[in-house]
């Protein structure tokens, strides 16, 4: 049996993910498949089959949570939300697919693109998707144990112990950051990190926080977790569909709707006007309310990519080469003062309402 490859840039990724898994004919006899094509994507294989096409992961959940996933998938279709990748029951009635001491499963595959930050139509479509799944979990009981996926509350002891690593990393550039390229610029970087984080747990223990959680949890929805536009596909025929629900949560919904803002305002910028845009597209289709505008107001203080510099320029040691990147550490930069003009002006809008 001969095995097509598709060529892309990253040779050494699709090394890696080939050896990580046992593709073998055996394997797919159990599946009861004739493999046309196998093609590398991301950390999954597209397959061309006899039976359509097939997107084949290798487990990395417990079995437990793979099963819980398949209960929320079949939960939003029930509500009607069709936007996510179904899994594929075998003809055991079982999802998963044990092979040489590892567990595999297939979903549907479906043809499309990845969501383009600077396409407006597509962060649109994309924040519309999410306010829809939100809406459409609600209601939402598992037969399944999923008490260790529930973050209700724990927003506060996330940012406290993110900023004791903060504090841990100037430290640690103050004690041995000397000779090093960039220890001035970094452990400045790192103070206004340290700042930002104090703000933001002030924020939220001024905000109607335990109340937010309180309505979230009552509601019995979940949130996806990890919504980034690398799990969101926007098919040929204009539908939006949400993937990667490999790391959902119980928390409040806030928490998916500051996670996509604040990685998309970090690439293109923190515009007041845009960004009430973008939360307006949510509020058409869910409602939100003082208590929301004000957990977001404390989300977006947090300083979420302060790992990412400290670990690359100083860690790594290397140098501050890119502009872009160097005025998002810089203090006095103009990115830096537009970002903190932005907070001032949502934290005050959140307190208003």
């Amino acid at each position: 049996m001969s095995f097509e490859i598709f060529t892309e840039e990253d040779r050494q990724k699709e090394r890696e993910l080939l050896t990580s898994y046992d593709l073998d004919v055996r394997f797919f006899d159990k599946l009861g498949f004739k493999i046309k094509q196998i093609v590398p994507e991301r950390n999954c294989f597209r397959l061309e089959t006899n039976k359509g096409f097939y997107c084949l992961k290798k487990m990395n959940l417990s079995d437990e949570d793979i099963y819980i996933m398949q209960e929320l998938t079949m939960h939003l279709n029930k509500n009607g939300f069709m936007n996510t990748f179904e899994i594929v029951q075998q003809s055991n009635n079982e999802i998963l697919v044990p092979y040489e001491g590892n567990q595999y499963y297939l979903t549907k595959w479906m043809d499309g693109r990845e969501s383009d930050a600077l396409n407006l139509l597509d962060i649109k479509a994309a924040i519309e998707a999410l306010a829809k799944f939100h809406r459409h979990s609600e209601g939402f009981e598992s037969k399944l144990n999923t008490g260790h996926r529930k973050l209700y509350g724990s927003w506060k002891q996330g940012f406290s112990q993110k900023l004791a690593e903060i504090k841990a990393a100037k430290k640690a550039m103050l004690v041995g950051g000397k000779g090093k390229k960039n220890t001035e610029i970094i452990t400045h970087y790192l103070e206004s990190c340290e700042k930002a984080a104090v703000q933001a747990l002030k924020l939220l223990d001024k905000s109607s926080y335990n109340g937010l959680n309180a309505r979230d949890e009552g509601r019995k929805g979940f949130i996806h977790h990890d919504y980034g536009l690398h799990n969101i596909l926007h098919t040929f025929d204009n539908e939006t569909f949400i993937g990667g629900l490999e790391s959902f949560a119980f928390d409040v919904r806030m928490h998916d709707l500051g996670y996509f803002l604040f990685r998309l305002m970090r690439k293109k910028g923190w515009e007041l006007d845009r960004v009430f845009d973008m939360i307006g597209y949510y509020d058409e289709i869910y409602k939100l309310e003082k208590e929301d505008y004000e957990a977001l107001a404390a989300y977006f203080n947090f300083p979420h990519d302060y790992k990412q510099f400290y670990r690359l320029y100083y860690i790594e040691d290397k140098e501050v080469e890119d502009l872009e990147e160097l005025e998002k550490i810089d203090m006095e930069s103009e990115y830096s003062q537009i970002k903190k003009d932005f907070l001032i002006k949502f934290e005050r809008y959140s307190e208003l309402l």
